[in-house]
C-alpha cells in the first residue's frame, strides 16, 4: 500500500525503550481491512489515512490502545457499551483507541474525507458534549502521538503536544534519509527515524535536522 498520510508512522516501525526492549508495529493485511470495510462502511473504502493506520499498525501500535482486542472485536465491544448507555452514533464510524474500558473511546467518522477528524466519546456523560472533536485529523493525531513518544512523554496524553508545535515541521521529518539518535528527558531513548532531533524548542529546520525546543 502506498503511504500518503502516515509517513512518520511508516518510517518508525520499531521503538526502542531505554531498557533495550524493542516494540514493533504489528499490521493487519488488506483482506482483513476489506472485511472491516464491508462490516462497518457498507463495503465502501475507508478513508485513506485510516487504511494506512490499519495496514501499518492495525494489530499493535505503541501510541494507541486497542485493549488487546482485534479491530473487529474493538468495534463490536464499543458499540455494545454505547447501547448499554442508551447512546448511539448515527453516522458510520470506526473506533481507533479505547481507554477507561466501557467509558471512553476515540473514533473517526467514515464520511469526512481521506484524513478525517478524530473525535472522543465519553459514555458516562449525559450532556450534549459527550461527543466532541479533538480538532486534529487522524494523521495529525498519530504524528503528535509519535512525537510525544520520541520526547519521552506519555503518548496517551497528547494534550502536551500542540498542533502549533509540530505544524510545518513534517516536511523535513519525512526526508528520505535516516539517522540514529538519542534524547534524554526524562530518560534516554534511541530511535531509527527520519531525520529529526526532537527537543523542547520551536520548530527550526537546520541542516536537515528539526529542533524542537
Amino acid at each position: 500500500m502506498e503511504i500518503q498520510y502516515l509517513k512518520l508512522l511508516s518510517d518508525t516501525p520499531t521503538f526502542k525503550e531505554a531498557s533495550g526492549y524493542v516494540k514493533y508495529l504489528e499490521s493487519i493485511d488488506e483482506i482483513e481491512i476489506g472485511n472491516l470495510e464491508n462490516t462497518y462502511n457498507y463495503g465502501k473504502p475507508f478513508p485513506k489515512a485510516l487504511k494506512e493506520l490499519l495496514f501499518l499498525a492495525g494489530k499493535y501500535f505503541y501510541v494507541l490502545d486497542y485493549n488487546s482486542y482485534s479491530q473487529d472485536e474493538m468495534q463490536l465491544k464499543q458499540r455494545e457499551f454505547l447501547a448499554k448507555r442508551g447512546k448511539s452514533i448515527t453516522k458510520p464510524f470506526f473506533v481507533i483507541d479505547v481507554y477507561n474500558v466501557g467509558s471512553q473511546f476515540l473514533f473517526v467518522y467514515l464520511d469526512e474525507g481521506q484524513d478525517p477528524t478524530v473525535y472522543a466519546a465519553i459514555l458516562y456523560r449525559n450532556t450534549s458534549d459527550w461527543l466532541y472533536s479533538l480538532n486534529q485529523t487522524l494523521s495529525q493525531f498519530i504524528d503528535q502521538g509519535l512525537i510525544a513518544l520520541f520526547r519521552g512523554e506519555n503518548p496517551f496524553n497528547q494534550s502536551s503536544v500542540s498542533s502549533q508545535t509540530t505544524e510545518g515541521c513534517f516536511e523535513n521529518i519525512h526526508s528520505n534519509w535516516r539517522i540514529l539518535y538519542s534524547l534524554s528527558y526524562p530518560v534516554t531513548f534511541e530511535y531509527s527515524v527520519p531525520a529529526g532531533v526532537f527537543q523542547r524548542k520551536s520548530c527550526v529546520a537546520r541542516n536537515n535536522v528539526n529542533d524542537f525546543s
